[in-house]
């Protein structure tokens, strides 16, 4: 012990010498590890910065994500253009006689027997199209004959658009033509009769005259010469004759009021170009139509006729121009416009002008104008130009078409023998001269895109077949090793809870009914405490009759 007393003594130095080395160790060795974990994070932090992209070089995930998004989109295009196309196929009907014998392809061949049925039936068809235009028809020429079937509601003095057909066969081209101006000039017709839907004649009409009805076509590049047109022909001699003043025109004229001329009519071709054809012409032949030269003048020259405005192959759409002279109630007019804009097939009005009725006239002048109209109408039933419904169109007279063409029967323009009650109907003095022009759009037929749809359809179809029989296939396993209570209350969680009105669990006895409380009413559906029978639940049937209730029995 003595021996051990100078380290006793000493301890302190001892253990002091000792600690500065492990303090020496622990610092260098704690900050070996720190220094290492430093690092690390720094090489982490570099590594991440490095990745971070300087904004130069292209961001592929960004296209990627573009495209998917892009082609998300070309399939609601693509179903949209099906979508219409099988809206317009409501209106595409054909007559009957021919109805079945119609290819699904649009301006699909025809074959031969049609092309001859609906020839010889057109006329019939053109008569049934200005019947529905309910117009106002000429006084019948004895007691005898019958009045309308219809009610007259518009002066239909524009010749409606009609093809004309050589005097062998039609070609399947002319078929379709002459059958798409037919729906065109319904939709048009649509609308007057919706302006007029709720009136009973012309006198109390909307829309009371109808000048020019006109289908046409066009380059697309707007002509900038030839302003309103003048003059008092109505053929297609030439483009600037197409379009004048309805009441100069040749067969629109009535009254005291023929010679009255107009500023409102213009010419389509500043709105759809040049090279339309004129009264909506279907067969496609060439014009002289007005044409221009290299000076940037108009020149008078054969052309093709143009059906279609702007027509492209690469477009999915075709476009025919319209051309209008209708006089209306000027208050009406935004009316009108709305009822074309909302046909069934897509309508633009690209222009209108608006001026003073050429046909009103003071009521002494008017009163001279119908005796005028009584003298004509003597006069045209002497000569028998005007006849029974069926042959009250003036057949006969020229509509100008391409070359080798046969004059064809003007359809509409009924503006002689008509009623006193029509020409009054013009003397309103809120009616004015309205003439405008739009283009009515026809969807082409898209046969690759239907069938393209019909096929990821398909496929689409087949993924989901697999992809339930997969997912299915468990769900069978697992039901199968469920016991039957089990699945009962998955399927129906008040199955067991008669409260909820479901059946009692198998195996489980129904709670008994509560007896109730002194004094209380019984409740519906528990049996009273006497143990009479319970109170039927009402069941909204009713009461069986009593002798006070039962109904009196006359024998």
């Amino acid at each position: 012990m003595d021996k051990l007393q100078p380290v006793i003594k000493n301890r302190f130095w001892i253990l002091a010498s000792l600690v500065i080395p492990m303090g020496l160790y622990a610092y260098f060795s704690a900050n070996a590890s720190l220094k290492s974990a430093t690092d690390a994070r720094v090489k982490a932090i570099d590594g991440v910065k490095g990745g971070v992209s300087s904004g130069n070089e292209p961001n592929n995930q960004y296209t990627e994500s573009l495209e998917k998004i892009n082609k998300v989109y070309a399939g609601y295009v693509d179903q949209e253009r099906v979508k219409l196309w099988d809206e317009q196929k409501k209106r595409m009907v054909w007559p009957v006689s021919v109805a079945n014998q119609i290819p699904d392809q649009f301006m699909g061949e025809i074959a031969l027997n049609p092309l001859f049925t609906y020839k010889g039936e057109y006329k019939q068809i053109m008569e049934k199209l200005v019947t529905y235009a309910q117009p106002v028809m000429p006084k019948p020429k004895t007691k005898a004959e019958k009045e309308p079937a219809w009610k007259q509601k518009v002066i239909l003095a524009a010749k409606l658009p009609s093809a004309q057909f050589g005097s062998l066969s039609i070609t399947p081209e002319e078929m379709w033509n002459a059958q798409i101006d037919i729906w065109l000039t319904t939709l048009l017709l649509d609308a007057i009769r919706n302006l007029n839907d709720d009136k009973d004649s012309v006198t109390e009409s909307i829309l009371r005259r109808i000048d020019r009805l006109e289908l046409l076509g066009g380059s697309g590049e707007p002509a900038l010469a030839g302003g309103a047109a003048s003059g008092s022909s109505g053929d297609s001699s030439g483009e600037g004759d197409l379009y004048m003043d309805p009441s100069a025109s040749s067969g629109s004229g009535g009254g005291a009021a023929g010679a009255i001329s107009s500023s409102v009519a213009f010419s389509p071709a500043q709105e759809f170009g040049l090279g339309g054809s004129a009264g909506g012409a279907t067969d496609g032949g060439s014009a002289n139509l007005m044409t221009e030269d290299s000076a940037g003048g108009v020149a008078a020259g054969p052309t093709a006729a143009l059906r279609y405005i702007a027509e492209s192959e690469t477009a999915p759409y075709l476009e025919r121009g319209f051309y209008m002279s209708v006089i209306i109630m000027q208050n009406k007019i935004p009316d009108f416009l709305t009822e074309l804009t909302n046909a069934p097939w897509p309508i633009r009005i690209v222009r209108f002008q608006m001026g003073v009725n050429p046909y009103y006239t003071e009521k002494s002048t008017r009163a001279g104008a119908s005796g005028m109209y009584d003298t004509m109408y003597d006069t045209e039933m002497e000569t028998g130009s005007i006849g029974s419904i069926g042959s009250q169109y003036n057949y006969g007279s020229e509509m100008g078409g391409g070359t080798g063409r046969t004059a064809g029967p003007v359809y509409g323009a009924i503006t002689t023998g008509l009623p006193e009650f029509a020409t009054g109907a013009l003397n309103h003095p809120e009616l004015v001269q309205l003439d405008l022009a739009g283009a009515i759009t026809i969807y082409k037929q898209p046969t690759e895109l239907i069938a393209k749809l019909q096929e990821e359809a398909a496929a689409a179809q087949t993924s989901t077949a697999d992809v339930s029989a997969d997912t299915v296939a468990p769900m069978l396993d697992e039901a199968a090793s469920t016991p039957e209570t089990a699945i009962t209350e998955k399927l129906d969680p008040a199955s067991d809870n008669p409260a909820l009105g479901g059946e009692p669990a198998l195996g489980v006895e129904p709670a008994p009914f509560d007896d109730p409380a002194p004094g209380a009413e019984p409740q519906i559906g528990s049996p009273p405490a006497d143990g009479t029978p319970p109170i039927p639940e009402n069941t909204g049937a009713p009461d069986p009759p009593t002798a006070e209730t039962a109904p009196l029995v006359v024998e």
